[in-house]
């Protein structure tokens, strides 16, 4: 049975004619060596991160060529966001410049490989993009069991926090906001022990999926406990658009499931202008705990002059 071809996602915005990455790759593919370990590929080129995104929720991919200077997109914030929308997708860094800083951020964030492309010739982007894959598949059970929630598949807390940290530094350097909603299911322990633990992460599932439908494509969610959801955006004009449609959704369930112990939603929002001295967890443990509006003001600075 002849195996099925390796689709890779090319996301670069500087590449005015992407089909030299193919004809590296495939030059390797060709070779008296090659057709040992680097099978047939398919390669999708995109130029914006807005586009990767689409693509990935469009389609499934074995990997990604990426360049983390994009257009809409700069550095480690490049790769985050794809590792948002596919954690466990293999991705190899392809950059313009040999940044040895980027380089080590980039590779502690998830990247497999880092690349210059005046550097790169078929047979080290073949094989890194090769073993890319290869490697993911060994590392993807321990990292899930890292970063993800094993019951809803979206990231735990530390997966949050990882990401939120790194959000929160990005939005300092550019001046641009950051908003987060924690959301509370209330009677889950009632729900518990009427139908039993099954029932109860059943509703925590497809509470998931409505916090999930109702903050992408604009934000990253987690969850933080086994009640407890947590959803992070930045440089987003009305983050009250998120608990509204959040409100919707979970309005139109609470119907589906009438026969059953009610449940309620808690949301509460926050939108914070971050700065050098302040910090994500600090930020999110504030929300957390919905303590008195001072306490939440704290992270509501004005917006910093331009």
């Amino acid at each position: 049975m002849r195996a099925k071809p390796l689709r890779i996602l090319f996301v670069d915005g500087g590449a005015e004619d992407p089909r030299w990455i193919e004809e590296l790759i495939l030059e390797v593919a060709e070779g008296r060596f090659g057709r040992k370990w680097m099978r047939q590929f398919e390669l999708i080129h995109v130029d914006w991160l807005a586009s990767a995104v689409e693509a990935l929720r469009r389609e499934r991919f074995d990997a990604a060529l990426l360049n983390p200077q994009l257009p809409d997109s700069q550095g480690l914030h490049t790769l985050l966001r794809i590792k948002a929308e596919v954690p466990d997708l293999p991705v190899v860094i392809l950059s313009d410049h040999d940044d040895e800083d980027l380089a080590i951020s980039l590779l502690r964030a998830g990247a497999q490989d880092f690349l210059v492309k005046s550097e790169v010739d078929g047979v080290p982007l073949a094989r890194a993009v090769r073993l890319a894959v290869e490697r993911d598949r060994r590392e993807s059970a321990v990292r899930s069991r890292i970063l993800f929630d094993e019951v809803t598949g979206l990231y735990n807390r530390a997966g949050l926090l990882e990401i939120g940290q790194h959000d929160w530094k990005l939005a300092a350097r550019l001046g641009e906001s950051v908003a987060a909603l924690a959301i509370r299911i209330e009677g889950l322990e009632e729900l518990a022990r009427l139908y039993g633990k099954a029932e109860c992460e059943l509703a925590s599932i497809e509470t998931a999926d409505i916090v999930r439908d109702a903050a992408q494509p604009v934000g990253v969610v987690a969850r933080l406990a086994r009640e407890r959801f947590g959803v992070l955006a930045v440089a987003v004009d009305d983050p009250g658009a998120v608990g509204a449609a959040l409100d919707r959704g979970f309005s139109q369930y609470r119907l589906r499931r009438a026969n059953r112990k009610p449940l309620a939603l808690r949301i509460e929002t926050a939108t914070a202008w971050p700065s050098a001295e302040s910090c994500f967890n600090d930020f999110l443990a504030a929300l957390e705990s919905s303590l008195c509006d001072n306490k939440i003001a704290e992270f509501k600075e004005a917006r910093p002059a331009t």
